[in-house]
This record gives structure tokens, sequence and C-alpha cells, in this order.
């Protein structure tokens, strides 16, 4: 048989072996095969090293590939279950607001473990250089008692092609999920992690200020891609054996980040504040900047020019030494926007700046910053919680607008899923857990909004 005919028989043998072969282990066989003939011709086959040993020319080397590929695609032994059908990042979607251009920075695994008469399926993975989300599925042989979330920490490893090393850890950020049938037998899940290029390049440096405080953004550190590994041992109260071991191409994310030069001065805050960049990814808004004060939080609202809020959804502040570096994410920002406004705010932590009492049958006024104040209209008791409701014409800070204290000097916290503080909503509310409306409650804010220190940063 000539080496021809040869070629087309394993082409037609892998494109036809379809009972168990899922699309995307097939259109990746089929690729591989394809570009062979473009090989041919390249510095690589051309080099020397195969030049001296007759058995690796070019055509025996794509017969063993070839073969090679056939072979593991119909040995179940060799390799992971893939999953039937990709549900690529439907449950990032709906838990983390990653907006419509996502699939830029995603990577489509559908690689399963099964374990103990559990599958656990990795479909897909978004990274944008700073967070990193996985969209997966839990199936079981029986009902679970609890949702069978992951809660694993990764290790990291950067590299390029097969050279590895620097492994690093990143814990779970958040986690979500839902079971998809009325058996709770198949639950599908989302988790963050934080992964900036700092944390997959640390190589074990001494502690300092430049090691500590290194911004987590920048597209020029990033690696072309890195190992992702990932060893569940419980689910659901269940023992067994999870692992994954996936590649994670970030250069994806390297090619899709938009860097800013802001270098803003924002000492009338604090005497060391600025804002030095907005990072834009397909998934994200970034912030990042520094500030020194022990006494509060610096952050913002942000607007865009369709007079839009821009939801906070993360982030964090690295410290050392009394200095602080801070990243804040924004949900679901298209990059259409020709600028932004951006409206700086202190939180106090320890500080009660305003305690109103609350009017039970009334109007409650809220002061904000700059003679802005929010209006609470309502309250309410209905499911063993206490629904207050308000309005207001200038942004706010949704995460926390305010909270609740008594006489007892017991605060209440808001039920951050129940309530609704979006600014583009018509009726606000935010909820407390229990009938708390027997009580001598008052309002407390511990923000302060410099509504008239706002500033525009054009993006185009």
């Amino acid at each position: 048989m000539n080496e021809e005919v040869f070629d087309n028989k394993i082409n037609e043998k892998v494109k036809n072996y379809n009972p168990s072969v899922p699309p995307i282990v097939k259109d990746r066989i089929n690729s591989t095969l394809n570009s062979l003939n473009e090989m041919q011709d390249s510095t690589y086959i051309a080099s020397k090293v195969y030049k001296k040993n007759k058995f690796f020319n070019f055509k025996n080397r794509k017969k063993i590939i070839a073969a090679s590929l056939v072979l593991a695609v119909i040995s179940t032994a060799a390799i992971p279950t893939y999953a039937k059908k990709l549900n690529i990042a439907e449950s990032i979607k709906k838990h983390f607001n990653i907006g419509t251009k996502y699939d830029k920075v995603t990577d489509e695994f559908g690689v399963s473990r099964k374990s103990s008469g559990i599958e656990v399926t990795i479909n897909s993975a978004i990274y944008d250089g700073y967070y990193l989300l996985l969209d997966y599925k839990v199936e079981g042989d029986k009902p679970f008692n609890e949702k069978p979330s992951i809660k694993s920490e990764v290790i990291l490893t950067p590299g390029t092609k097969k050279i590895f090393k620097n492994k690093n850890f990143a814990s779970v950020s958040h986690e979500y999920g839902d079971f998809i049938d009325s058996s709770k037998k198949i639950y599908e899940g989302s988790v963050s992690y934080r992964v900036p290029a700092s944390k997959i390049n640390n190589e074990n440096k001494p502690e300092t200020i430049d090691t500590v405080m290194d911004k987590a953004l920048i597209a020029s550190k990033l690696p072309e891609n890195y190992k992702l590994e990932m060893d569940i041992s419980e689910l659901s109260g269940i023992k067994g054996n999870w692992d994954f071991n996936l590649l994670v191409n970030s250069e994806k994310a390297k090619n899709n980040m938009y860097e800013y030069a802001i270098n803003k001065d924002l000492t009338f805050l604090d005497y060391k504040a600025k804002l030095d960049n907005v990072v834009i990814t397909p998934i994200k808004l970034y912030l990042q900047g520094s500030y020194s004060t022990k006494d509060s939080f610096l952050d913002y609202i942000l607007i865009n020019d369709k007079n839009e809020v821009l939801a906070l959804s993360g982030g964090e502040t690295v410290e050392y030494n009394n200095d602080r570096n801070y990243t804040y994410a924004y949900e679901n920002f298209e990059n259409e926007s020709e600028y932004i406004t951006v409206i700086p705010y202190n939180y106090y932590q320890q500080k009660k700046l305003t305690s109103i009492p609350l009017n039970l049958k009334g109007k409650t006024s809220v002061p904000l910053g700059d003679g802005r104040e929010l209006t609470i209209t309502k309250v309410e008791e209905k499911d063993n919680k206490t629904y207050v409701y308000y309005e207001s014409e200038h942004p706010v800070n949704e995460y926390l607008p305010f909270y609740l204290g008594d006489d007892e000097g017991k605060t209440y916290m808001r039920d951050r899923v129940e309530s609704k503080t979006a600014f583009h909503l018509k009726e606000k509310v935010v909820v407390f857990e229990g009938n708390l409306l027997n009580k001598n409650l008052h309002v407390i804010n511990n923000t302060v909004i410099h509504y008239n220190n706002s500033f525009k940063i054009p993006l185009k």
C-alpha cells in the first residue's frame, strides 16, 4: 500500500468514527491531520535532527500521529470522558453578569471525571487577565443532600508549551450554582478565582514593597498560557477523587486587554490617594490605584455615557506598611462608551457617620454627601423579613446604601441576594433578615460620596 492511500484511509477512519467521539475532539483531530501538510515545508520538519533518521521523515511521522490520534479517541482508559454537549458559560453568565463578549477570552474543555457515582465536568474557563471563571456540571447517581459546590483551590503553573515552573495557589473567590432537575441529581455551578499576573508569575521572591504592591493587571506580564490543576476530594459530603489538569490560554487575555493611563491626583481624599489606570477586558472594567488612610476605604461610583451605573463586582486591596494598592472590578461593561464619569467616595468602617431614627409611618431622609440625600419611603415586614424601600435622584453606594441598628447596639446588614439597589430600578429596596419593626431602629450610613469632585475619563 503506498503512503498516499494509507494517509487517505487514516483520514477517512477518523472522520467517520463518530459513535463516541464528541465534535470538539473530532474537530481537533481533523485540524491536526489537515495541518500536517502545511508543516512539511516548515523549518521544524527541515531541521537536521529529523533528516538524520529516515524513520522520522514527514510521511512516516504523519502515519504515526494519525494512528496515535485514532488510538487515543477509541481508548477510554487513556483519556477522560468528554461531555457530550457543551453548555458554554451559561452558569457564569447567570451569576457573574459578564456581558456578551466573553467568548474572546473563553477556553472550551468539556472534560469529565467520575468517582463514587458522581461525574464532574469542567465545561469552560473564562480568563481576562484577572478573574478566572469556571463553568461546571455535577451529575450524581443519587439525589444530593446539599449543593455539590467544588470549593477547591487551584494550582497555577505558568509556562510556554511544555515548560512549566513556579507553582502557585488561588482560592475560591465566589461560587454559585443551582440544581437543574427536580430530583436534585444534576447541578450546574460556576466559581471564580482572582488570578492576576503577579500570582501566576510568583517566584517566591522576598516580600518587599515591589513584590507585594505589584499592580494586578498588566498585559505584558501575563504568560502565553498556564496550567490549571484542581483536585476535588469531596462533594456534598461524599468522598472521591476528581482531579483536573487543564491548559488555560492567557494569550487571549493579553490580546483583549486595553489599558488607559490616568494618573489622577486624589490627595484631597488622602495624602497618597491616586487613580493610576483603567483596564478594560471583554468581561470587566477595572480601576487600579493606591491610598494610605487607615480610617476609611476609598472606592468609586462609575457611570457610563448612557447614564448607567456600573455595579461594583469585586476586586481586592493589598496592604503593605499602611500603604494600599487596589484593583476594583465593575460588571457588564461593553466597551462602547466614549467616557465614564467617576465619583469617589469614602466608606468609614469603624465610624457611624450618620445615625437617624427610622420613621415607620413616613419618610426618612439620609445624607449621602455634598448636600445630596436619599429618602426612605416605606417599610414593611413579610415572610420573616424586613423591607426598607428608598428613592434617590443620585447614584449611591449600591453595595451598601445603609444598614440598621437598634437601641441595644445591635446592627443589621442587608440580605445581598434579596436587596435590589441598582440605580436604574424604579423601586429600590434593602432587605433584612427577621421582623425588626418592633425595635427602635436607626438608619446608619458610613459612606461619604464626593459628588462635587467627580471627573470624566475618555475611553476613545
